[in-house]
């Protein structure tokens, strides 16, 4: 019997909102700068709750996956991706890989405790976006090239889908070992392959 999915869809108002057709127009701006210049405009015809988060690191040195599995900067994390030469790296595929390898537990938006997380989709089901859960209905993830935002769950560019997973949150640890066999799984072989051998 396969594993029941938990999906949350978006209300017909919620997919249509010029919300977000507004930031998506902001995302699609490839001067980062200006976003929180954007934001502040689209923000008066467009009330909302969106709060542009400090980034502790140079926004351009990673994607929404990379912050939401906790690999921002982690010397282990970029030796790999480097190497990878962008082939390997904590993208929607690799969670896919981690949900397909049981190394996701699906969980209820009622279940959702901090540092769990949400993934975004759109009706081919495949992951485009991912959240962190704060707590109360707030969120955080980095959009695209862009910054570091927290906001309501789909209080988010509409081409990041109309859905969203919930999934208990990993540690880094758990994260960074699975990336290690996921990298492996790609054909970079590591000398100490039982890492990923015991996980199986």
């Amino acid at each position: 019997m396969s594993a029941k999915v938990y999906t949350k869809q978006m209300s017909h108002e919620e997919a249509m909102s010029d919300l977000r057709h507004a930031l998506q127009a902001m995302t699609e701006e490839t001067d980062g700068v200006r976003h929180p210049e954007l934001l502040r405009e689209l923000s008066r015809e467009h009330p909302n709750t969106i709060k542009i988060i400090e980034s502790l690191h140079p926004l351009r040195r990673y994607t929404c996956f990379v912050h939401a599995f906790g690999f921002t900067e982690r010397p282990q994390y970029v030796l790999i991706a480097q190497i990878g030469f962008n082939y390997v790296y904590a993208s929607p595929e690799f969670a896919h890989w981690l949900f397909d390898q049981g190394h996701l537990s699906e969980i209820t938006e009622s279940d959702l405790v901090p540092g769990d997380l949400a993934f975004y989709s759109s009706t081919d089901g495949r992951f485009r976006h991912a959240a962190i859960f704060f707590g109360s209905d707030r969120f955080q993830s980095k959009w695209g090239l862009g910054y570091l935002f927290e906001h309501r769950l789909f209080e988010v560019p509409d081409s990041y889908g109309n859905s969203a997973r919930f999934f208990r949150g990993l540690s880094y640890a758990q994260a960074i070992r699975s990336f290690v066999c996921y990298a492996d799984s790609k054909g970079m072989h590591f000398r100490n392959r039982s890492l990923c051998e015991d996980s199986q």
